[in-house]
């Protein structure tokens, strides 16, 4: 295997890794999914379009993600980096693991962002270096190593948490701003009435302009991003309410036609509504097109 691209996915689903050195080019979709994730970006500098911010990251920085919160990553002026993200899966662990997350601050935001200290740059590498290496060499117990190690990093990642550190403001370029109003209330408002009139005339710009600054700024098209919003939070009370109907789901999101929905969810996650709620599938990585 390459040493510039290292995946490693662990049978049961607890957790997985990917160490990625990148050359040029945006996340080609926006995702969601229902792990964890821990994105270390340790070199080259990137802005991500987490929920309803747009940041600008730079290297040695750690990114915290929760299940089903959208984001992408977009290019930024100098486009080579190198990255190491983690997922995993809460539910997946041993249960006397689970006090330790539920006292972390780490429960407490939908996503964190902060930049290590040289310090702490050299600890991770510690961890995650040596994750790469078993996962390349593939040695005789080198899962029990990998598991090892990756409980040691993410006890490591808690720690820096807790720590202060110099806050990574979201960026406040103008129409980045009025942009991230609109993807707010979308988020806060996704089973109301959307249509482009109705969002036009609420934050006081032509259809055309919101439609065309929408795009720039968070690489999706606007009407795409609404059913996205959407169709995340259809999967989450699926999850959660598996005896509920799928017409009155996609009623209850701000779906007005099953169709539309039903077209939707499998352009979003490959399947239809029913094969999903039936074989609940995993939304790791949903790709939004």
């Amino acid at each position: 295997m390459d040493t510039n691209d290292v995946q490693y996915y662990n049978k049961d689903s607890s957790f997985y890794f990917e160490y990625k050195q990148i050359k040029s080019n945006n996340m080609r979709v926006g995702h969601f999914h229902d792990t964890y994730e821990i994105y270390y970006l340790m070199s080259g500098s990137r802005i991500f379009f987490i929920k309803d911010k747009m940041i600008d990251v730079p290297e040695n920085s750690l990114i915290i993600i929760h299940p089903n919160v959208l984001h992408r990553v977009i290019n930024a002026p100098e486009s080579d980096y190198t990255r190491f993200i983690t997922y995993f899966n809460m539910d997946a662990f041993p249960s006397f693991l689970i006090n330790d997350f539920t006292i972390s601050p780490f429960l407490k935001n939908d996503y964190i962002v902060f930049q290590f200290t040289e310090r702490e740059r050299e600890a991770a590498n510690k961890f995650v270096k040596p994750m790469i290496e078993e996962a390349l060499k593939k040695e005789t117990g080198y899962e029990i190593t990998l598991y090892g190690l990756f409980l040691q990093y993410l006890a490591f990642c808690f720690r820096c948490i807790k720590k202060d550190h110099p806050v990574i403001p979201s960026i406040k370029n103008p129409t980045y701003i009025r942009t991230t109003e609109v993807v707010k209330y979308i988020n806060e408002h996704y089973n109301e009435d959307l249509s482009l009139d109705v969002l036009a005339d609420k934050f006081y710009v032509s259809p055309f302009h919101l439609c065309r600054k929408f795009k720039e700024v968070t690489q999706f098209s606007l009407s795409n991003y609404i059913n996205i919003v959407r169709i995340k939070e259809a999967i989450i009370i699926m999850n959660k309410a598996p005896k509920k109907s799928i017409k009155s789901i996609a009623k209850e999101v701000g779906f007005k036609s099953y169709t539309n929905f039903s077209r939707a969810f499998k352009k979003i996650t490959g399947h239809s509504p029913a094969y999903y709620k039936k074989n609940h599938i995993s939304s790791t990585n949903f790709a939004i097109l």
